[in-house]
């Protein structure tokens, strides 16, 4: 085969079995060195996408370096989608939506729900700062477990702040079952 030209034709018909509808699609692999990139397919808008694309790769006087690459080397084809996007049934853009009414500074068609809004505004600024309040605390609780990690050997110490550290964690994720750590 050295000294002798070597044809490959790579044919690629479509997709199968795709979990998503693919609007658009296009697809890249090298071929000994050098980069291919299809063109784009587009409104495909479907699971098993037809492509039917065809390239003839050609090395002319096959030497040693093509020989290795085709012993060693693998064809790997990346395939980048475009999902199609669903129809979604819902109301159109309109004044009537009172977001949009708000943004645009109709106040008056909002002004029943202002309240409603307000209160889960305070509500969500408290919980935030509650949040944070436990955040600092387990910062500092961590610190202080890193600090006594360096500072002492002793375990006893160390396992109960470490114990302290992991509850504080597990109250702060919302699952606070001890199953993990075993004292």
């Amino acid at each position: 085969m050295i000294g002798k030209t070597f044809l490959y034709k790579l044919h690629i018909k479509g997709l199968k079995a795709l979990t998503v509808k693919a609007n658009s699609a296009y697809l890249q692999y090298k071929f000994f060195g050098k980069t291919y990139i299809s063109d784009k397919f587009e409104n495909l808008d479907s699971n098993e996408p037809f492509f039917n694309y065809e390239c003839i790769h050609r090395v002319k006087n096959v030497g040693k370096k093509f020989l290795d690459y085709l012993a060693i080397d693998t064809l790997r084809i990346e395939i980048f989608i475009q999902a199609s996007l669903p129809l979604i049934d819902s109301a159109p853009i309109s004044t009537a939506n009172p977001s949009v009414a708000f943004n645009l500074g109709n106040y008056e068609l909002v002004s029943q729900d202002s309240h409603v809004l307000l209160e889960e505004n305070a509500f969500l600024k408290k919980e935030i700062l509650r949040l944070r309040r436990k955040n600092d605390e387990y910062t500092a609780l961590m610190k202080e477990v890193y600090k006594s990690m360096d500072a002492t050997s002793n375990t006893n110490t160390l396992k109960a702040k470490l114990k302290r550290a992991i509850e504080l964690d597990r109250t702060l994720r919302g699952t606070n079952n001890n199953t993990h750590f075993k004292s």
